[in-house]
């Protein structure tokens, strides 16, 4: 992705109950897992404005949630477990329009370009 704006949902799934968002805050890629209501969120350090970057995050059945910038880890926790069922809202690129996982990630589009989303299930 290439990011031209500060701030904006790169994408989103679910909501407050369950769900995750990907987003950019001062221009540094931060995740936010809701899982039953309860909110971990991992940040990078540095931004990514201005620069193409390769972003990722994975959540390991061992409960680790990681994210990913151009091939290297910037922040890493554990969560409590996995999503226990389906997050009500679909997945949306460049926005979080329905019920917002993060209010911080719902206040703004994404500004760039967006080159390709992959999504994988499983280890």
């Amino acid at each position: 992705l290439l990011a031209e704006g500060e701030q904006g949902v790169i994408l989103a799934r679910g909501g407050a109950t369950n769900g995750y968002a990907l987003y950019l805050i001062a221009g540094k890629p931060t995740l936010t897992l809701n899982i039953a209501n309860r909110a971990t969120t991992v940040s990078g350090t540095e931004s990514i404005l201005n620069r193409w970057a390769t972003v990722s995050f994975s959540l390991r059945g061992n409960g680790e949630l990681e994210l990913v910038v151009d091939g290297k880890s910037v922040g890493r926790t554990k969560v409590s477990g996995l999503i226990p069922r389906e997050p009500n809202d679909g997945l949306q690129i460049g926005a979080d329009l329905n019920s917002p996982v993060d209010a911080r990630a719902a206040e703004a589009k994404f500004k760039g370009k967006i080159e390709r989303v992959r999504m994988y299930r499983g280890e």
